[in-house]
């Protein structure tokens, strides 16, 4: 868990230079809009990946994958905000099971013998932004 002074030099970090009125942000682009679960899936499976070229291959679909789970077989308009869906996913068994729901296996690269599944690495980032009381993409303070 981060020390609360680490995080409130992130807060002021973030409110002294982007402010935090997500009305005022600029957007990079279409992006996860709103999809905080997404976003993260993206930042990391996307790492030394094939991206895909289609909403049905690469990490996009892996993010439609989370979205039939996250809407119990219905994907149609589900809005993947609330990391503590994905914090829950944060044992190792638990992000094995997910790596085969989400059809990636993939690894962190690194040193040692032992490199953990990226499934793992999203559950456990969720993790301590949701002890850290984030767990929405607009949700600050």
């Amino acid at each position: 868990m981060a020390r609360s002074s680490d995080v409130d030099a992130l807060r002021t970090h973030i409110s002294t230079t982007i402010g935090v009125d997500p009305a005022r942000w600029e957007s990079p682009g279409n992006g996860w809009a709103g999809e905080a679960e997404a976003a993260f899936l993206d930042a990391v499976l996307s790492v030394q990946a094939v991206y895909g070229n289609s909403p049905t291959t690469g990490v996009r679909l892996i993010v439609m994958h989370w979205r039939t789970i996250r809407g119990r077989g219905s994907p149609a308009g589900v809005v993947l905000d609330d990391l503590s869906e994905l914090a829950k996913w944060d044992s190792l068994v638990q992000a094995q099971q997910l790596a085969e729901e989400i059809d990636n296996r993939k690894t962190l690269n690194g040193v040692g013998r032992t490199r953990p599944l990226k499934a793992l690495a999203v559950a456990q980032a969720a993790r301590v932004f949701v002890n850290n009381g984030i767990r929405k993409l607009y949700e600050f303070g």
